[in-house]
């Protein structure tokens, strides 16, 4: 309320000059000369420099003496609130609360509307702090008061609860945070609607925005939409549908929508913020390369990966020619292209740019710098899905290395390094050195995260996979079964990584001979993957390949067939047609045709014989031995030359 551009530079020039007067005052003292005990020139006696709180002292004491202003509004105790004012505005929020506490304290009890202003700003500046506690106590005394003396729908009201409402945040509270960022709008709206300046457009907008952020928190997708929508329109309302910070807001809210997997809503608000920076800043610029690679993500989170790999590319070319071919982002850029034509199976195409990626981030960032330890990490994982373990092995050490001495032994980044070095162990049948670093990876991420953290669980089931792997499989059914049970307490039955944990636990049960309960695991997953990821996704495809695997075992050859077609078609138009699982689907479905063929020979020869029995009716003649009945082991014959099992084709952990 006392706050303006000229108080501001007032205040600013006032504590230039005192900062100042202590700059001078000691460089005089660094060059003067006394008279020391022995009769030689000396620096005088060292006297510490006065801290931020004397400089706030000698403000406050000119505060007291300095006189009202005409209009009795400038008083002594407001010269003291615009100083708490400038010095919270200056980033020096203890300072603040400094002078805002003794002003509390001056009004004691009393409940005006300066004393609402003074605990406000107090309780903001204790939270900033992290004084949690008695941020939210002394919030909680200006919002009774403001209620008493104004009422409950004021734009200081909501202000307050917004204050309260991040204390919350800060504090890990979301339930309670969205409870208050919910009542905030509702004050905002309520106060919009009685005429009161302050609550415009823009102030709504934040708080629906907050609102919506922490209904994602909360995995509330569909409050979170409503509130991003709600303020897309009062944005438009205010600014029109062209304008700079409608296509920020849809830019945040595609994010969202991607999320939640509405990846229809989500590539329309990309296109549209693409458009926008088309128009006002030309092909060429920053905002462009931004939108191209948020929509390369889009689609490669949807599985359409050719879409994705031109959508990157054409990231890359624009950032190039804004930044230049050195800058650090373009390693970022480089980088995720790199990863797309990885997970395409492009192992030759994605190694320089890999390598390119490292060369910009050693020159720009150094060697040790925490970034070089991904990049390292991301040229490892390469090496291992190209089989060059021991080239793998030195990349992720030093990641490791470089991480554990930037971040220290206990942080979360270890654990992924241990977890990846352990697949690499596991790969070359390591088992014990492999466990050992799956279990630390475990232990450090309880620690630092919880027990129940999904993290946690990613390396619980990796574990699992490695006793697995052993035919240890009674110890991994309980790893798996933890995993999927933090995965679901977590992140909820309908979450997209609740497929994977599904198919794992599948797998080890086909491995166990519990085929009906694979079945129904895979079918979980199957649909869990189709509602989340939509049907023509790669994951998807594998899974099918998985559960028609499992029905050939059951000798369920139809519904078999049907799904390695449809997994066929999926990863011919995904991943290519040459890809390792693209032609595995192919080479399974050429074995059904096989089984089948050979079925119908042996019902052939078999109603011969029945035929020739009839005719010669020797009935004293030994029985025809009946044919051989078509078992796992039949069918494994056939199909024991093609190149991968469907386990090693999907991969179990």
């Amino acid at each position: 309320m006392l706050w303006n551009e000229d108080t501001q530079v007032d205040l600013a020039n006032l504590w230039e000059a005192l900062v100042k007067g202590e700059v001078s005052t000691a460089n005089v003292r660094a060059t003067k000369r006394v008279p020391g005990l022995d009769g030689a020139m000396v620096p005088p006696p060292r006297v510490p420099p006065r801290r931020r709180r004397d400089l706030v002292a000698e403000y406050d004491s000119l505060a007291e003496t300095a006189p009202p202003s005409p209009d009795g509004v400038l008083t002594p105790d407001v010269y003291r609130e615009l100083m708490a004012d400038f010095l919270a505005w200056s980033n020096q929020p203890g300072e603040a609360s400094f002078v805002l506490r003794m002003l509390s304290e001056a009004k004691g009890d009393a409940a005006d509307l300066a004393a609402v202003s003074v605990n406000f700003k107090l309780g903001r500046c204790l939270g900033r702090q992290g004084l949690h506690l008695e941020a939210e106590e002394t919030l909680r005394r200006a919002l009774a008061a403001e209620q008493l003396l104004v009422g409950a729908e004021t734009p200081m009201v909501a202000e307050i609860v917004t204050e309260i409402c991040k204390v919350k945040l800060d504090e890990g509270d979301l339930e309670m945070a969205g409870q208050l960022a919910a009542h905030a709008v509702s004050v905002w709206e309520a106060a919009e609607a009685a005429g009161y300046e302050e609550a415009d457009v823009n102030t709504i907008v934040t708080a629906l925005v907050r609102l919506a952020e922490i209904c994602d928190e909360l995995n509330r997708t569909t409050a979170a939409e409503a509130a991003y929508e709600r303020s897309l329109e009062r944005l438009e309302y205010m600014l029109g549908p062209d304008h700079p910070e409608v296509a920020e807001h849809l830019g945040m809210m595609a994010n969202s929508y991607k999320n939640h997997a509405e990846f229809e809503k989500a590539e329309f608000c990309y296109c549209r913020a693409l458009a926008f920076a088309h128009r006002f800043t030309g092909p060429q610029s920053l905002h462009i390369s931004h939108f191209y690679n948020a929509l390369a993500e889009l689609h490669r989170a949807q599985g359409d990966l050719p879409h994705a790999q031109a959508l990157y590319q054409r990231a890359l070319q624009v950032i190039e020619t804004v930044l230049g071919t050195l800058h650090a982002e373009v390693a970022t850029y480089l980088n995720n292209l790199a990863e797309l034509l990885r997970v395409q199976g492009k192992l030759l195409e994605a190694e320089p740019m890999y390598k390119r990626a490292l060369a910009i981030d050693e020159r720009a960032q150094g060697t040790s710098h925490p970034i070089i330890a991904i990049r390292l990490n991301n040229l490892a994982e390469l090496f291992r899905d190209r089989g060059l373990l021991e080239e793998a092995e030195p990349l992720y050490q030093r990641a490791l290395a470089i991480d554990m001495a930037a971040l220290g032994a206990n942080h979360p980044n270890i654990a992924t390094y241990l977890n990846n070095l352990a697949g690499l162990y596991k790969s070359r049948e390591l088992w014990d050195k492999a466990a050992e670093h799956y279990t630390r990876a475990i232990a450090i991420d309880e620690r630092a995260l919880g027990p129940n953290h999904p993290d946690v669980a990613i390396y619980l089931n990796n574990l699992a996979g490695l006793y697995k792997a052993q035919g240890r499989l009674d110890e991994a059914e309980p790893l798996y079964l933890r995993a999927l049970r933090i995965n679901e307490e977590a992140l909820g039955a309908e979450h997209t990584d609740m497929a994977i944990y599904f198919n794992n636990i599948a797998l080890l049960y086909k491995a166990q001979g519990k085929l009906q309960d694979a079945r129904l695991y895979y079918e979980q997953a199957i649909d869990i993957g189709e509602r989340t990821l939509g049907a023509e996704h790669p994951q998807v495809a594998t899974r099918m390949a998985n559960l028609g695997a499992l029905l050939v075992d059951m000798n369920e050859l139809d519904p078999a067939q049907a799904l390695f077609e449809k997994a066929l078609e999926v990863r011919r138009n995904t991943v290519g047609e040459n890809h390792p699982d693209t032609v595995n689907c192919a080479e399974w479905l050429e074995s059904i045709r096989e089984i089948r063929a050979e079925l119908a020979e042996e019902r052939a020869v078999e109603a011969a014989r029945s035929a020739a029995a009839a005719v010669t009716a020797a009935s004293a003649a030994p029985a025809t031995p009946p044919p051989q009945p078509y078992t796992k082991s039949r069918v494994r014959r056939i199909w024991s030359g093609r190149a991968r099992s469907a386990a090693d084709m999907c991969g179990s952990s």
